[in-house]
């Protein structure tokens, strides 16, 4: 087994191996197990229901839940809506926005 010195290596040239594909092997390893990770939640989540098919998102293991933030959007709302009818710009905001969904055929409200 041979060790290389990366003390005399510049930085652009250790990306050069890279590019080569030498890597190190616990590097390859490590991402070896995480594609087969990955494959196996593929494969346990994967389903096909009415002509669709749906498969669930992979999660980090240890991650902290994501908590939802419907408190601090509709306090934004409320600031912006307030701000608008304050300079009298309220309808007119709201028309074009009303008109950029109706245009592109989201649901309004």
């Amino acid at each position: 087994m041979g060790t290389l010195c990366l003390q005399n290596f510049e930085i652009p040239k250790i990306c050069e191996l890279e590019k080569l594909g030498i890597v190190d092997p616990t590097e390859r390893k490590a991402t070896q197990l995480l594609e087969d990770e990955i494959l196996a939640h593929f494969q346990e989540t994967f389903t096909k229901t009415d002509h669709r098919y749906e498969v669930a998102l992979p999660w980090l293991a240890g991650h902290p839940p994501v908590y939802d933030m419907y408190d601090v959007a509709e306090s934004r709302l409320l600031s912006v809506t307030k701000r608008l009818l304050k300079e009298k710009i309220f309808e007119a905001y709201d028309e074009t926005v009303a008109k950029g969904w109706y245009n592109r055929n989201y649901p309004a409200g």
